[in-house]
């Protein structure tokens, strides 16, 4: 008889929000050099710029999640993909940097949603870093407090057994 072993997979919002931008950097790779139908030619090799330098630094960006670098990195990459989210959107509407709406496919829907992945649990990152601080801030005042109140209860005892010495 063989025993089931049942393997639980954790993974931490960190390893979360590293995973969701990275993969969709890839995405964003595999998108570059594809010829969306209705797309003006002249604007191709932007495109394709764009794709392939917005797929490094997302594939870049597992490095401050993974590492935890900080509040100032996850909103930086919070504030990048929210343009980059945004190209895709005005993209999807007759614009003059297009000139035409763009059609709507699986890969794009697919990388918005690996996008809004990262910017939901980023977002949360930096509020529990926030509730992370205040926690630890409060209880730096606690230990603090303490810290004074037996340095003032030492001083007192000291003043007593100086008291008691002249005494005898």
């Amino acid at each position: 008889m063989s025993r089931v072993v049942d393997r639980k997979v954790k993974i931490d919002l960190f390893q979360l929000a590293a995973i969701a931008i990275a993969t969709a950097g890839v995405l964003h790779l595999v998108r570059a050099p594809l010829k969306p139908p209705g797309f003006p030619p002249e604007l191709f090799s932007y495109a394709e710029v764009l794709f392939i330098v917005g797929g490094i630094l997302q594939i870049f960006w597992v490095l401050p999640m993974i590492k935890q670098w900080g509040k100032p990195w996850y909103c930086a990459g919070i504030i990048g993909t929210l343009v980059f989210m945004s190209l895709w959107f005005i993209s999807r509407v007759p614009n003059p940097l297009t000139g035409v709406a763009l059609p709507n496919n699986v890969l794009g829907y697919a990388t918005e949603t690996l996008q809004v992945v990262y910017i939901i649990t980023t977002a949360i990152i930096i509020a529990k870093e926030k509730t992370i601080l205040q926690t630890a801030n409060e209880k730096r005042k606690v230990v603090s407090d303490m810290l004074t109140s037996l340095s003032k209860q030492v001083r007192n005892l000291t003043e007593e057994i100086d008291i008691l010495k002249q005494k005898l």
